[in-house]
């Protein structure tokens, strides 16, 4: 484990500040859409009377969440492949 900080922390230390922004909103916006995909799926395991208003809102903010996941997915792709 302490391996694998210490490369984490090599490799943070070498990048350009926009790239700190962009990894700490990728890995908030990573964590914050795999907990909204876990709630819609127990609320969809142990739905009660208002489960479908309850999913229908977590819709709402999963497509926007999913959708800026792919860009970022993308944005880093490209980053990586242009320095090949």
């Amino acid at each position: 484990m302490s391996a694998a900080v210490t490369q984490l922390t090599q490799t943070a230390v070498a990048m350009d500040p926009q790239g700190w922004l962009w990894n700490g909103l990728g890995f908030i916006l990573t964590v914050l859409l795999i907990v909204m995909l876990a709630q819609k799926e127990i609320i969809r395991a142990y739905g009660g009377s208002r489960s479908r208003e309850r999913m229908h809102a977590l819709n709402l903010t999963i497509w926007p969440l999913s959708l800026a996941f792919v860009v970022i997915v993308i944005e880093r792709l490209a980053d990586i492949l242009s320095h090949r």
